[in-house]
């Protein structure tokens, strides 16, 4: 009977064991759905924001200038902190720091939905930026040491998705808030979101570190890649207003330059880095940073061109505007973990290829819009446009991730976030100086042929018509009466035909990343992946 009872208590542990493996993978994807429910958070403010900026400058008497701030306080906190906060979860605890930023991120939007001014709203909005920098490279990291390498594309995809639906849902819900009862409401709307995220995390996700980091933080690596990547962004976002060739911006991005070269130099001889720069050997990890930079390059200077055309050319309100770009995140949250899930078995580097095709596609046939053009003209391009960013985010965030050890996949998730981050702003900067270019010459080139008006009057007219934003044509100095309708048609044909000729630098760019998708290996067995 001795044998009966060894094999009893074989099958006892066997059973024993099958029932921890299906908690376990229960447990994994409710972890999945908490980080996700923070992202949501974080990506549904990114978006909702935008759309309210013109009923905050009403509230509280914002000037343009202080307006950008709003949206370049944050930008400029989140780009510059992520690495820097990625390691930090390696060494103290991802879980810690998610809990942490969202904590801060929560706090930062009760703040922001009851500041008083304008000055204290930018304020706020540089402390919910150092709550999302905290956060969400950790989200990454969470999910690379939760799944496996078989179904870690799979979870990058229903990531990948999130984002997808918190900008659809943003942009929309952030015109009804605004319209119908204030735009504080869309900072507010966090509060419940962020405390049932809180109160998710602390029940089921676990800690995770990097098990050969010190406690010690490469402080001189810290000083210099935040202020490296800070003088970028800042001169990339403020170059329109100081002028790209002046000293303040010239500085700026001199300063840059050399504190990426002492970065790189400190990074090299630190016992304990900041960023493993040997983690760039790897042609997946390289590719797949290229590729979320030029992506969202791509996508970020689409969704701000056409805001800025459908508000000021064919005068669409916020709410309307938030609808018209539906089509575009939902075919993302579509796209996103089918994906995603492909990634897992095809090679990433063609999922890549073609999402980048995609994507590039739908930002030409937007080169054709009109003064004319309805919202219905818009579907198809706007569809194309989301299922390309749907299509490429996961596979890259995955081929990515899969490159590096999961001890460091918090550093790794803080240079991927930070490459997209650092895409954004080159899509709004570049886009924007290419648009307020084109706008001068288009705009000079009708008013000069317009009989009867003094050089003064011209000039005038060329000023208020290239100020850019909703709104610019109520600054003409001519308001009413046929002359105002003409000015009017002048400045839609002036505006439609700059915008037309910007697009085309997201479809450029676009092409250079299906080139780079060519040398991303797949997440699924490539050589040099990690677990």
């Amino acid at each position: 009977m001795p044998e009966e009872k060894e094999m009893g208590h074989v099958a006892k542990e066997l059973t024993d064991a099958g029932c921890q493996d299906r908690a376990a993978g229960a447990s994994k994807w409710w972890v999945l759905a908490t980080v996700c429910f923070a992202v949501f958070m974080v990506q549904l403010d990114a978006t909702i924001v935008n759309i309210a900026i013109p009923s905050i400058m009403t509230g509280l008497k914002a000037d343009i200038s202080q307006a950008e701030w709003i949206l370049n306080a944050y930008i400029l906190v989140f780009a510059s902190l992520l690495i820097t906060v990625g390691r930090l979860g390696d060494i103290f605890g991802r879980r810690l720091a998610f809990l942490i930023g969202l904590i801060i991120f929560t706090l930062a939007s009760v703040l922001c939905g009851l500041a008083p001014n304008i000055e204290a709203l930018i304020v706020f909005r540089v402390l919910q930026g150092f709550g999302g920098a905290i956060m969400m490279p950790a989200t990454l990291s969470i999910i690379a040491a939760t799944f496996p390498a078989g179904e870690r594309g799979a979870a990058m995809g229903i990531w990948g998705s999130v984002t997808g639906i918190a900008a659809a849902v943003g942009p929309t819900l952030g015109g009804f808030l605004t319209e119908s009862s204030s735009w504080r409401y869309i900072f507010l709307i966090n509060v419940p979101v962020g405390i049932i995220g809180l109160i998710a995390c602390l029940i089921v996700v676990r800690e995770s570190t990097d098990p050969t980091a010190t406690r010690e933080l490469d402080i001189a690596g810290v000083v210099s890649v935040s202020l490296a990547v800070f003088c970028l962004t800042f001169a990339l976002v403020e170059g329109q207003n100081y002028g790209w060739t002046s000293t303040t911006i010239v500085g700026l991005l001199l300063t840059s330059i050399a504190g990426f070269i002492v970065f790189v130099a400190v990074e090299l001889r630190a016992r304990q880095p900041l960023m493993r720069l040997s983690l760039f050997r790897n042609i997946a990890f390289t590719a797949g940073n290229l590729m979320g930079m030029i992506v969202f390059f791509g996508s970020l200077g689409v969704f701000f061109l056409l805001t800025l055309f459908l508000q000021s050319t064919l005068g669409y309100s916020p709410f309307k505007a938030g609808l018209a770009f539906t089509p575009m995140p939902l075919a993302t949250m579509l796209a996103a973990p089918v994906s995603g899930k492909l990634s897992d078995k095809v090679d990433a580097r063609w999922i890549l290829c073609v999402g980048s095709i995609v994507l590039g596609v739908g930002i030409y046939f937007l080169t054709k819009v009109t003064p004319t053009t309805t919202w219905q003209e818009l579907v198809l391009p706007l569809v194309l446009c989301g299922l390309g960013m749907g299509i490429t985010i996961s596979p890259m965030t995955a081929a990515v991730m899969a490159s590096v050890p999961t001890a460091v996949a918090g550093n790794a998730s803080g240079v991927l976030s930070t490459m997209r981050q650092i895409g954004s702003v080159l899509g709004i900067s570049v886009c924007g100086a290419v648009l307020q270019n084109r706008m001068v010459v288009n705009m000079t080139a009708v008013v000069q042929g317009l009989p009867g008006l003094s050089p003064e009057m011209k000039e005038r007219i060329i000023s208020a018509g290239t100020s850019g934003g909703p709104g610019m044509t109520a600054h003409m100095p001519v308001s009413s009466g046929p002359m105002a309708d003409q000015l009017h048609q002048l400045f839609a044909g002036a505006m439609t035909k700059s915008i037309n000729t910007t697009f085309m630098v997201g479809v450029v760019a676009c092409l250079a990343g299906a080139v780079i998708a060519i040398m991303v290996r797949s997440s699924n067995g490539s050589p040099g992946q990690r677990s």
